[in-house]
Order: structure tokens, then C-alpha cells, then sequence
């Protein structure tokens, strides 16, 4: 697992709201029922989507949360900078050397590629590659 939990669930939280063709406010139960998370732990993801400006939130009656941006604006390097410790990118990927920079360990080519590619992705990519429920029915088997 390349990811901690939270950037994991970050991603199939967003991908579930963006697959709702309103962009309507949906509360988090529904959201945690939907993505099969505990409420508690998926609030706090929301909470920190919200900070970043990634979700918006709406208190009360017909309130939740929703898209703060289009998934074609929203970078997978944004959750990555929330979620994932300060050493995410500066870590040799099999632990070899403490640091990645300028190490020669066998996967250093491949990691430095991976790392370009997540710093330009897109959540609107990761929908083309699967929707959330093929995600979600997937995971599920």
C-alpha cells in the first residue's frame, strides 16, 4: 500500500461525490454508508477536504457536503499534501536509503516516474481508468 488510509479514502470519497450528476449537498452518513467507511473516520477526512477548499460543507436542513471544485481541478498531489507525512516524496520507496534524492536503489527510475505522474494527475484521470462503483464492487469481491 502506497498510501495511509486517509489519502486512500480521500480518493474514494471524492470519487463518489463526483460521480453525483447534481453536485447536491448528501449528508456524511450517507456518504460513509455509501463508501463503507465508519462516520467518525470519514469526518475527519471531511473535515480536512473542506480546509483544503477540496469539499464544501453546508450545516443544517439539506446541508453536507459536495464538491468544492470540479474533479478536473482537483490534483492528486493536493491529497497527497494533506494527508500524507512531509516525507512522502524525500523516502526511498523500498527503504534502502533514508532519503530518495540521489539514492541508486533498483526502484529509483520507476519511483521518480511514479512521482511525476501523481504530481500531474488529476482525480478526473483516476475516474476515466474506473467509475466508484466499478471501484467500490471491485474491492468488494
Amino acid at each position: 500500500m502506497l498510501f495511509n488510509k486517509k489519502t486512500e479514502y480521500s480518493i474514494k470519497i471524492l470519487l463518489f461525490l463526483a460521480e453525483r450528476k447534481d453536485n447536491a449537498f448528501i449528508n456524511a452518513g450517507e456518504i460513509a454508508a455509501s463508501v463503507k467507511l465508519p462516520k467518525e473516520f470519514l469526518s475527519k477526512i471531511l473535515q480536512t477536504l473542506t480546509h483544503f477548499g477540496i469539499v464544501d460543507s453546508q450545516k443544517g436542513k439539506g446541508g453536507g457536503f459536495r464538491l468544492g471544485i470540479s474533479s478536473d481541478k482537483i490534483k492528486l498531489i493536493e491529497l497527497i499534501n494533506a494527508f500524507e507525512d512531509e516525507a512522502f516524496f524525500k523516502t526511498c520507496i523500498i527503504g534502502m536509503y533514508k532519503e530518495c534524492r540521489g539514492c541508486n536503489c533498483p526502484m529509483h527510475d520507476n519511483w521518480e516516474s511514479l512521482k511525476e505522474e501523481m504530481k500531474n494527475s488529476l482525480l478526473i484521470d483516476i475516474r476515466k481508468n474506473k467509475n466508484f462503483l466499478q471501484l467500490n464492487q471491485t474491492n468488494n469481491s
